[in-house]
């Protein structure tokens, strides 16, 4: 989630083992595609890291982060944000949602690619979720699979987002799985929905926060 001068929304885990853990060591490409020839549209400096207070590296749980950065953004038609959706949005079983990264394109062996890759999932319901893991997935987790397709090492914090209206939205940040497009096991995101009061809470004074 890209917002002027302020948070975007990352995963905990991602944020400390390839970022580092202050401020001082991020930083942010904003409109990146191609990793090899540094196409990214504007790139900022970390000024603030916020964790969610009550993450837990065990679980998963909470597992979202906000990156202020160092100067405002300027929307434009090559460089645009992704929306939160509204507290209320229930995002209900089968749902297309496309996830995107640079993460790992193989189960086997480490094939990371330099282009921005993209797939279509589709949600899958936290029963039949909590069952492939035989423990319970909660709801500030929402689950996703197709097949063939799923996010790998190097997507985490990753975004999962949906159309609505025209709209993208942004319901789901790569967070765990159990290996990468196993049939027996969805990739588990961190569901938006349930953190947009905290996300909107540490980012009162951004301005602009979506830009449509």
């Amino acid at each position: 989630m890209k917002l002027p001068g302020c948070p975007n929304a990352v995963n905990q885990e991602e944020t400390k083992r390839e970022w580092g853990t202050r401020a001082q060591d991020i930083t942010v490409y904003l409109g990146a595609h191609n990793r090899a020839i540094g196409d990214e549209k504007l790139r900022l400096k970390a000024e603030r890291v916020i964790r969610h207070p009550e993450y837990s590296p065990r679980t998963f749980i909470n597992d979202v982060a906000l990156i202020k950065v160092n100067n405002k953004i300027k929307f434009t038609n090559g460089l645009c944000s992704v929306c939160l959706p509204n507290e209320n949005t229930a995002i209900g079983e089968g749902v297309e949602a496309t996830i995107t990264g640079w993460g790992n394109t193989s189960p086997y062996n480490l094939m990371y690619p330099t282009v921005l890759m993209k797939a279509v999932v589709n949600i899958v319901s936290q029963e039949n979720c909590s069952a492939a893991y035989a423990k319970s997935i909660p709801p500030s987790q929402i689950c996703a699979a197709a097949p063939g397709k799923d996010s790998c090492q190097g997507d985490s914090g990753g975004p999962m987002v949906v159309e609505s209206d025209g709209t993208w939205q942004l319901i789901g940040i790569t967070s765990w799985g159990r290996g990468c497009a196993n049939p027996k096991y969805p990739g588990v995101y961190t569901n938006v929905v349930m953190f947009v009061p905290w996300i909107q809470n540490n980012s009162q004074d951004c301005g602009q926060q979506c830009s449509n």
